[in-house]
C-alpha cells in the first residue's frame, strides 16, 4: 500500500520518525517483513546498520550517529539544525547521545572522524535521529571534549 505521493507505507513510517527507523519500530507500526524487504530491494529505503533503516539520501551525520549507536547530539546536533554555536566549539568530532549502558562503542566514523559519546541515564528516545536544540545546548555546556 502506498501514499498519494508515491511513497510506500514503509517510507512513510520512516519519514515520520525523522528519516531513520528500527526494524522493531516498523513492525510495531504494522509493517511486515515482506514490505521492508521489497522497499529495500527496490532501493526505496536503505539498510544502515543491524536493525536500522533510512531513507536514501539522508544526511550522513544522522547515519553516522545511528551507526555509532545513538542520536546526533551536542555541537553536532546544533550544527545540523543550523543553529550557530560558538566558533571555538567547532570541530571534526561527531557527538552522539547513547544509553548509559551502551557498549561496543566505535572510536571513529567510517570516514575517520572521532566520536564523542554523551551518555543518557535513560535510553534516548528512538523516535528522533537528532536530539532537541535544548538538549544539545545543555550537552554543550557540560561537554569536556569542547573545553
Amino acid at each position: 500500500m502506498g501514499s498519494r505521493l508515491g511513497l510506500t507505507t514503509v517510507q512513510v513510517l520512516i519519514l515520520r520518525r525523522g528519516g531513520i527507523a528500527s526494524t522493531a519500530q516498523l513492525l510495531a507500526a504494522g509493517e511486515e517483513w515482506e514490505g521492508i524487504n521489497i522497499a529495500a530491494n527496490y532501493r526505496r529505503i536503505q539498510h544502515i546498520c543491524k536493525g536500522w533503516w533510512a531513507m536514501p539520501g539522508i544526511a550522513a551525520e544522522l547515519v553516522a550517529a545511528r551507526r555509532a549507536g545513538g542520536q546526533l547530539a551536542c555541537i553536532s546536533a546544533l550544527t545540523f539544525r543550523g543553529i550557530a554555536g560558538d566558533s571555538k566549539h567547532k570541530g571534526d568530532a561527531l557527538h552522539v547521545l547513547v544509553p548509559h549502558s551502551a557498549s561496543r562503542r566505535r572510536k571513529s566514523t567510517a570516514d575517520g572522524r572521532p566520536i564523542v559519546y554523551h551518555f543518557a541515564r535513560r535510553a534516548p528516545s528512538g523516535r528522533a535521529p537528532v536530539v532537541s536544540a535544548a538538549v544539545a545546548r545543555e550537552q554543550m555546556r557540560t561537554c569536556t571534549a569542547l573545553t
